[in-house]
């Protein structure tokens, strides 16, 4: 690997990324699909300290005006232990956190600060071929390891066909959640969220990252200082199926399949992942991930 440090905001070096970083699949698949025009959060990947780490970190940082940044890492070849991520970390405890996962053999993403307490909807699309999806959807303040790491059973879930021409030629409702079920969920979503305040990436540097953000002890109070929609949240508000046509309409127009078989010799089924994050301000996809090559390397 020849670079240390990629500024995905700059051409050559998100081109770059794609060539060198194969392996890392989540990271690698990101790139992709900003490459291919579908929205993914501004950021860098680092890959280990190296002399100016700092100085580069700043500038981004100060050019994009972030105080905090949303913390992701990967690994090649995936091998456990498997820290969480997804969790913001502000500019003084960011040199701490990326030699913890460092110490872990983890390269790094520092990402606009999007906080999941924040989200809106969050989909979950299984292409298991070319014409059928399965869609998985979790709802506002809810995030995306709810489902990927089947931390929570989804809000609704969906059967999507396609016709030959890629347009959805069928679309039928499987499940939703009813109130007594979601309210559960909310108390399931809670303690984790808990749990990861006081757990992420580890319980020491857990602590001081709360102490450095100024989160309260009180999650009611964390919630509702932040604005979550999950504060006070009784009833689960359904995804729109507008959305959900736009958003594999997205991801069909885009050719980001055929692009990632390709590229890295993946095969179906193929998992795809998006956030409306900002409380439904924007939408942003995370990665893609293929199942056969999860767990394995890429054979240069």
């Amino acid at each position: 690997m020849n670079k240390q440090f990629y500024d995905l905001q700059i051409a050559e070096d998100k081109a770059a990324a794609l060539q060198e970083l194969r392996g890392y699949w989540k990271f690698w698949s990101t790139c992709l699909l900003n490459n291919r025009g579908l929205p993914t959060l501004p950021g860098i990947l680092i890959i280990r300290r190296y002399l100016s780490m700092n100085g580069d970190i700043r500038k981004f940082m100060d050019f994009m005006r972030f105080t905090t940044a949303l913390i992701r890492h990967d690994k090649f070849p995936e091998t456990p232990p498997y820290p969480r991520g997804g969790f913001l970390v502000g500019e003084k405890m960011l040199d701490d956190v990326l030699d913890y996962f460092f110490s872990l053999g983890r390269i790094v993403a520092l990402y606009e600060p999007a906080d999941s307490l924040l989200n809106g909807h969050n989909i979950n699309l299984l292409f298991e071929n070319e014409y059928e999806i399965k869609v998985e959807v979790v709802g506002p303040g809810f995030d995306m390891s709810d489902i990927k790491r089947g931390d929570l059973s989804p809000h609704e879930s969906f059967s999507i066909r396609l016709s030959a021409s890629g347009t959805i030629s069928e679309m039928r409702l499987l499940r939703r959640i009813d109130e007594i079920a979601y309210a559960e969920s909310v108390r399931e979503r809670r303690i984790k969220i808990q749990q990861k305040l006081y757990s992420a990436p580890e319980p020491g540097l857990a602590k001081k990252i709360r102490e450095d953000l100024g989160i309260s002890n009180d999650l009611d109070a964390h919630l509702k200082q932040i604005g979550s929609p999950l504060y006070g949240s009784k009833t689960y508000n359904p995804i729109s199926e507008d959305v959900l046509r736009e958003t594999i309409e997205k991801i069909v127009e885009s050719q980001i399949i055929s692009a990632f078989m390709t590229s890295a010799a993946a095969r179906f089924p193929l998992v795809f992942s998006t956030s409306f994050v900002n409380k439904g301000e924007k939408q942003v996809f995370w990665d893609i991930v293929s199942p056969a090559l999860k767990y394995q390397g890429f054979n240069r």
